[in-house]
């Protein structure tokens, strides 16, 4: 089937070599949930290692890349639920 127009995403998964509290291991996850990621940890002012480390000390049974893209989809959606808390009632 032909590609039609331009997609927003060019790659999709990418292996990625992370540190880890002081251990190397890969992830797998698509550029654009690695972006947000980046951009989560700049706007919290810490390095995606220790983002990283984060999410690997809290996750629950989840293999590690796909703990990562639910921390990026929870992030998202709990900004989107405080807006809504936070726009005027018609």
């Amino acid at each position: 089937m032909p590609r039609r127009g331009p997609t927003l995403f060019t790659r999709t998964v990418v292996r990625r070599w992370v540190k880890v509290d002081h251990r190397e291991t890969s992830v797998t996850v698509e550029d654009a949930f690695w972006a947000a990621l980046c951009q989560i940890a700049a706007e919290r002012r810490v390095s995606a290692t220790s983002l990283l480390t984060t999410i690997d000390a809290d996750r629950h049974r989840s293999n590690f890349s796909s703990a990562i893209r639910l921390f990026v989809l929870g992030h998202y959606v709990d900004q989107f639920r405080k807006l809504r808390e936070q726009a005027p009632t018609p």
